[in-house]
Parts: structure tokens; C-alpha cells; sequence
């Protein structure tokens, strides 16, 4: 990564940090910049919540941070969030989405660098309705958030 930040004009240089520390600078917002995973949903909500949430990153919540580790705080953010959380029908959840999506053009608190691989596997033999090529309603990985959703979604085999 360095290498290629080089090639685009930038001084990186890598260099290890301990675990334990790497977690504690994290969690207290000691850093210039720092790659971490986000958070997975069916919707878009959890992964601008974990970016943009400024609640996160307030109080007793910013001393075990689980999202907004760079303490961004933009009311707009949090109105948006908040009115995604409340909307009643898809109009206003996309009104939402694309209020926090030219938040993060505009202002870019977060720069996400890549879509994480998903591995999962699945088997038809007693159950239709998996996520595949042709069905995809959802990040199909294991991951909390969307087992349920996918189990919701299975009928047997052959129904």
C-alpha cells in the first residue's frame, strides 16, 4: 500500500504496531489514520451509523468505542440517521441514504478502500431461497446480522 500511496504522491511508510495498542489507540481516538473494518447489514444503515454517528463517539460511548472511531460530528449526519431509522416507507429511507452518501462525498470522514470479501456456502438439498448469482437480496456471510434474514427467506426443497 505504501508503494502505491508513493506513486500517487504520498511520503507512507508502513510500520507495525502491537495489537493491544493498535485496539487502545482505536478506542481513544489516538491516531492520524487507521484502516478498520465497518459494520454489515441488510441495509445501509449500520455501515453509516458506524461512520457517521457522533453518539458513538460522545461519553461513555467513545470510551468503548464500536464505531465513528475518528469522532466525526456533523448534525446533518445524525438527522439524516435518525430519520432513516424512523422512515416509514422506501421514499424516505432513500431520502436518508442519499443524504448520508453526499455527507461522505463531501466531507469524506471515512474512506472506504475496499468491499470485503464474503465467503459462505450453502445446500439445496432440503432448502430453496439461499442468496446466489440470481438471488441476491443481502451479503450472503454468515455475519449476525444477516443469518436471520437469509433463514427467513428459506422454504423446502422443491415448495
Amino acid at each position: 500500500m505504501a508503494q502505491d500511496l508513493k506513486k500517487a504522491g504520498f511520503d507512507a511508510k508502513a510500520s507495525g504496531v502491537d495489537a493491544n495498542k493498535w485496539y487502545a489507540d482505536l478506542a481513544a481516538g489516538t491516531f492520524d489514520t487507521a484502516i478498520h473494518w465497518g459494520s454489515t447489514s441488510p441495509s445501509p444503515y449500520a455501515q453509516y451509523q458506524g461512520w457517521l454517528d457522533s453518539t458513538l463517539a460522545k461519553g461513555e460511548a467513545a470510551k468503548n468505542r464500536t464505531g465513528n472511531f475518528g469522532g466525526y460530528d456533523n448534525p446533518k449526519a445524525d438527522a439524516a440517521l435518525a430519520d432513516y431509522a424512523k422512515a416509514a416507507d422506501e421514499n424516505q429511507a432513500k431520502a436518508a441514504i442519499t443524504t448520508l452518501s453526499q455527507i461522505m462525498a463531501d466531507d469524506a470522514p471515512v474512506i472506504p478502500l475496499m468491499y470485503a470479501a464474503g465467503w459462505y456456502e450453502y445446500n439445496t438439498t432440503k432448502y430453496d431461497g439461499w442468496v446466489d448469482e440470481s438471488n441476491q437480496y443481502v451479503d450472503p456471510s454468515p455475519n449476525p446480522a444477516n443469518v436471520m434474514y437469509v433463514v427467513l427467506h428459506l422454504k423446502p426443497a422443491g415448495s
